[in-house]
């Protein structure tokens, strides 16, 4: 199976406002104590960082969410599904089991470089990247399009005829024009395309009325 509507498709607003929303509802934007910056998996550092993984602890948002993505091209005419791992680990499972879909299991070692991506099992993932024509590979939060680009650095490693599409819920930045041209190259696709700051209080004067939470 190829990407054929997923080329061409255009999020409905709709689906859009209600993801965008969700992420709100989830209260994904969180900042540090004391104004500690996190470092972005694009190397940048911010004082406000979206952590979607809170919103799938919300048992609503999340089968809401797995409704949104079972139903968008590049889920459903992917021949497997993959993710950037870790943070996206549990949602790709629970979306595998709701489409019966198989899926290229990926993870980063705690505490290991952000480019140290593996499967988790060589054998059998390896296995499975060649024998598929296509991937979805899932994304919580986006930035420059570096997650993404990793894991499928991966798996190209294993099949380099794969095509390979990446889906997340929200890209906030430019994605890096040398992740989507020549070798290696991915197609993107998000549900919400939203400029956010790298700074809290850039953030919280252009959405006061999303709640960021103060973390550890």
């Amino acid at each position: 199976m190829s990407f054929n509507k997923c080329w061409q498709y255009e999020v409905p607003t709709k689906t859009s406002q209600m993801v965008w929303r969700s992420l709100g509802e989830g209260e994904v934007f969180v900042t540090r104590e004391g104004g500690k910056p996190f470092i972005l998996a694009s190397g940048q550092p911010a004082t406000l960082k979206a952590d979607a993984e809170r919103l799938f602890a919300k048992r609503k948002l999340r089968q809401r969410l797995l409704g949104i993505y079972s139903v968008h091209p590049c889920v459903v005419e992917a021949d497997a599904l993959s993710f950037a791992p870790n943070g996206m680990a549990g949602f790709a499972e629970a979306l595998r089991k709701k489409l019966k879909k198989p899926i290229i299991r990926l993870f980063r070692p705690e505490g290991a470089p952000r480019t140290d991506i593996r499967y988790v099992d060589e054998e059998e993932d390896i296995r499975l990247t060649q024998e598929v024509g296509s991937v979805c590979v899932l994304e919580d939060v986006s930035t420059s399009g570096f997650s993404a680009h990793e894991a499928a650095r991966v798996l190209f490693s294993a099949n380099p005829d794969l095509e390979i599409h990446t889906l997340s819920m929200l890209q906030r930045d430019e994605v890096k024009e040398d992740y989507q041209t020549g070798p290696g190259a991915i197609v993107y696709h998000t549900f919400v395309r939203q400029d956010l700051p790298l700074d809290v209080a850039g953030f919280k004067d252009r959405f006061p009325e999303i709640p960021v939470l103060v973390v550890p």
